[in-house]
């Protein structure tokens, strides 16, 4: 009987060593099909990845030239002028979607290096107005004498500022004006600029999707636009350190960014 019965508890102690091998193997296939199904679906990310910056490289490349050929034929001036006019503003569009679209794909997959130097605010903002359709609209709310000077990538931050104001000069009414003003320096050398102006047709941005990436109002869809404009400005002002917020102030919609660097002898 003591022979049986401990031939009965050798036998359930292999089965239960048999079923607890059974089940480690068992676990193991599952985690290194779930492992395999991972780096599967990383490598055709990564694949797609690829193939889209491929894609924006030869867009970027291919439509540019056309572009600039276009913008010379208009500059000949043999059309008439309101044709002319709204010839420019189309290409003007085409030009701004493709750099977007081009400018996207490079923050997303870590392709931008900064370069980091110094210089006055004010002429910057100056300079992206003058290139910007209706940027006469546009008034700084800064006099000469209280120009900052900036410690940053003056070429990303240009591209974010020309987006801000461009935006706001797109979705605000066509005669209202758009002002750009400066906030106080902090004591760590922080320093921020606002971008305001009056709410248009489109109506009041969404502040949960406003920087969502392909995101237009149901409104807006009077005006040409792809919906990376912000969402390339907030990645590009994060890459810069800095920080975007939105927030309505007296009635109107107000973007402020506040960035991390002023230059050596900045004014206060």
């Amino acid at each position: 009987m003591v022979f049986f019965t401990s031939l009965a508890s050798g036998v359930l102690m292999v089965a239960m060593l048999q079923y607890r091998a059974w089940k480690t193997l068992r676990q193991q296939s599952e985690w290194r099909a779930l492992a395999d199904e991972a780096k599967a679906r990383a490598d055709q990310e990564q694949a797609h990845r690829e193939e889209r910056e491929r894609l924006l490289a030869m867009l970027g490349h291919e439509l540019k030239t056309p572009l600039a050929t276009m913008r010379m034929l208009l500059a000949d001036r043999q059309m008439p002028d309101e044709i002319a006019r709204r010839f420019d503003v189309s290409v003007a569009e085409m030009t701004n979607v493709v750099n977007l679209a081009v400018q996207s794909g490079q923050m997303e997959a870590a392709g931008i290096s900064l370069d980091v130097q110094e210089g006055p605010l004010r002429p910057l903002i100056a300079s992206v107005c003058r290139e910007l359709a209706g940027g006469e609209r546009v008034v700084v709310d800064m006099p000469p004498e209280q120009d900052l000077w900036i410690k940053t990538d003056m070429h990303l931050f240009k591209v974010v500022l020309r987006n801000l104001l461009d935006n706001a000069l797109k979705y605000s009414p066509s005669d209202a004006a758009v002002h750009v003003s400066r906030g106080p320096a902090d004591a760590q050398g922080g320093w921020s600029l606002s971008v305001r102006n009056p709410v248009g047709r489109a109506g009041w941005p969404d502040p949960e999707r406003l920087f969502e990436k392909y995101y237009r109002s149901p409104k807006a869809s009077y005006r040409s636009g792809t919906g990376l404009g912000l969402y390339l400005v907030q990645g590009l002002v994060k890459l810069l350190g800095g920080r975007l917020h939105y927030a309505p102030v007296e009635g109107q919609a107000c973007f402020t960014l506040m960035m991390p660097h002023l230059a050596q002898g900045a004014a206060a």
